[in-house]
This record gives structure tokens, C-alpha cells and sequence, in this order.
């Protein structure tokens, strides 16, 4: 299973909340791989944790990039873009935010998965 969000902006904790709970179940009951990303907007702490604490309950792993990856940030907190998995391994040194790309003010994610190993 894939898919993507872009997580609604500005809003209270709790409507924020019931997005990322409509989100969860559609995944909750998938037997098998899952990616999930996009922009989730976790700008502030209790988003983030809100996210982590979905991302946990649902088994996922999040894509760790380096620090200097340029991903959109918020003031210089936690980043605004995330990717999740489950049942697939990372291949190493395979994640990257594409710098060059100046179409949007946030940067396309990179990550190649393998199954099976």
C-alpha cells in the first residue's frame, strides 16, 4: 500500500488529529508493505507527536535523511515532509531531497526500497 498526504495547515490539534484518524484507518487492517509520505505539516511539537504516535501504532518506520538534506522546515524545527514504511529494508544511501528542483518550496523525497531481503 501507498499514500500520500498533504497534511491540512493550520488548523487546531484535534482537526489535525482527525485527519491523520481517517488516515489510520484506511492503513490499520493492510497485511503487507506500506509507504507513506508527504507533506504533514508537523511544524510544531504536538503535530510531530501526533504523527509519531499513528506512525507507531501502524508498525512504520520513518526514512531517516541527513541533516543537511534541505527539506522544508519550519522555523528551523522538525521537518515538514516525512516518509514512513513497513515491510521493505531502505538500501543504503539511497535517500536524498533533490535540490535542484525549483518548481514547489518543498524538495521531492528519495528512497529506493527492496522486498524480500
Amino acid at each position: 500500500m501507498a499514500a500520500n498526504i498533504h497534511g491540512i495547515n493550520f488548523v487546531s490539534t484535534w482537526r489535525f488529529q482527525a485527519q491523520l484518524d481517517q488516515l489510520e484507518a484506511q492503513m490499520r487492517n493492510h497485511v503487507g508493505p506500506i509507504i507513506l509520505s508527504g507533506d504533514f505539516n508537523t511544524w510544531n511539537i504536538n503535530r510531530m507527536r501526533q504523527l509519531q504516535t499513528m506512525t507507531q501504532r501502524l508498525g512504520l518506520t520513518a526514512v531517516q535523511f541527513l541533516e543537511d538534506d534541505q527539506l522544508k522546515r519550519f522555523l528551523f524545527s522538525n521537518p515538514l515532509d516525512h516518509i514512513f514504511y513497513r515491510g521493505l529494508q531502505v538500501r543504503s544511501d539511497s535517500t536524498a531531497a533533490l535540490t535542484d528542483c525549483t518548481s514547489s518550496d518543498h524538495k521531492p523525497m528519495v528512497v529506493e526500497f527492496m522486498i524480500g531481503v
